[in-house]
């Protein structure tokens, strides 16, 4: 695929007091896997004289929102899960002071302008050659309670964590990765427990997973002992269910929730797993061709498979990861795939701005690469000890391959280590309730 070289919008191409060009800004809205990926990535091959990182996050932590299922039975385990920024750039090139320019600002975006970000925080604007949206998705609120702070955030988990215990009978409605991998988590914590799961596909997960994986995902959820209603769902907005949803996030002993295909499920407690949130309002205020939005009607950002958003106007701004529209699971694997592919197309055009700069002659036109979706990997952890894994090829791997590859830690000591951090406590399997 051919694109027009971006523009560069505010960085002036003329030399600065002292002779030096002005480094190219390159803002990230969003400390998601997929946004530290990419600053890290920027960072580590070009010195911020020559390339400046800006990552934006409404947190002062990074959530690892692989670990939210384990969260819900481990209270060890949920406070490692909040990383701080502080080093983030850790890894970062020097530049010729010793040092480096490159920050963190914690902020919320409010709205987004053809060369710069405006944030909440007493009008601050940050300027922008190239953006990068990575906000990532937030997980429904019996999942990720609603606070976005760690102190918050354990505090609310801690009444789901011990609504849990407490309940004989958990429903999860939604079984994707998430509610599959909640399940897994209960099971290996409270193995009498009654969980019921509903679904509104013939088998769990979804397409375009292939059937195969999908059928033996469904058998292994059955074999924990966890009753799998498929082809149905639950409305909590439905008249019969308002008094759960009211009270989603509380123990209610015997409530009765009545499904789309009328059967009646008798549980203490609800785990509503689907329903991820994405917020990308800020982009609304970006003047458009006039056709399409730049967000379509589930909240998601239109992009090309470049990762640049579908609007020839604004080559210069891509969306990675779950933000995005491009038809593929919504997972961290496939959030890291597509960030290779935007830093591959990203740096193609900073290099192409560098020459520009240094008054080689231009190329007229750019391949930038394209992100083609295989639907051949996915992780699933059903506890510390098993789960499934789909491999390329079609390969199924089971509990060897799942420990091995996620179910341990579910990837959180590395995570601690690539934000260039020890962890305090390392994540124990056990169930810590509390």
């Amino acid at each position: 695929m051919l694109n027009n070289l971006p523009t560069l919008r505010v960085a002036p191409t003329t030399g600065s007091a002292d002779g030096q060009l002005p480094p190219i800004n390159v803002v990230i809205i969003g400390g998601s896997t997929a946004g530290i990926k990419t600053a890290q990535s920027l960072v580590k091959t070009y010195t911020s004289q020559q390339v400046r990182v800006t990552v934006i996050d409404k947190l002062d932590h990074h959530y690892h929102r692989i670990g939210a299922a384990r969260a819900l039975v481990d209270s060890e385990f949920a406070q490692q899960l909040w990383i701080p920024f502080t080093n983030l750039f850790h890894c970062a090139l020097l530049d010729s002071t010793g040092g480096h320019t490159h920050q963190f600002v914690q902020g919320c975006v409010t709205r987004v302008e053809e060369g710069a970000v405006y944030l909440e925080e007493q009008d601050r604007i940050i300027p922008y050659d190239y953006l990068v949206v990575a906000t990532g998705s937030t997980l429904a609120p019996s999942v990720t309670p609603e606070p976005p702070n760690k102190i918050d955030y354990l505090l609310n988990l801690g009444y789901s964590r011990k609504g849990i215990a407490q309940a004989q009978h958990i429903l999860i409605i939604g079984g994707g990765p998430v509610g599959v991998e909640a399940a897994g988590e209960i099971k290996h914590a409270f193995p009498e427990k009654e969980v019921t799961m509903v679904h509104r596909t013939t088998e769990l997960l979804g397409s375009p997973l292939p059937l195969r994986f999908r059928q033996q995902v469904t058998q292994r959820i059955l074999d924990l002992g966890v009753e799998v209603i498929l082809e149905d769902s639950i409305d909590l907005m439905d008249e019969s269910n308002l008094l759960s949803a009211y009270n989603l996030h509380q123990m209610i002993p015997n409530q009765m929730l009545r499904t789309f295909r009328g059967k009646t499920i008798t549980t203490d407690w609800v785990l509503q797993t689907d329903g991820a949130r994405i917020n990308t309002d800020f982009l609304c205020t970006l003047q458009t061709d006039g056709v399409t939005s730049l967000v379509g009607p589930n909240q998601r950002v239109r992009v090309l498979p470049t990762l640049q958003v579908k609007d020839p106007k604004y080559p210069n701004i891509y969306a990675v990861g779950d933000v995005n529209d491009l038809k593929c699971i919504k997972t961290a694997t496939n959030a890291l795939l597509q960030t290779d592919i935007l830093l591959r197309n990203l740096k193609t055009c900073i290099r192409a701005k560098m020459d520009e700069r240094q008054g080689k002659a231009p190329k007229r036109q750019v391949k930038l690469a394209s992100f083609r979706d295989k639907n051949d990997t996915m992780y699933l952890a059903l506890g510390p000890q098993k789960g499934i894994c789909l491999l390329p090829m079609g390969f199924i791997a089971g509990d060897w391959a799942a420990r091995f590859l996620k179910s341990r830690d579910l990837a959180l000591t590395g995570k601690w280590r690539q934000m260039g951090l020890e962890m305090p406590v390392s994540p124990s399997p056990s169930s810590s309730m509390t």
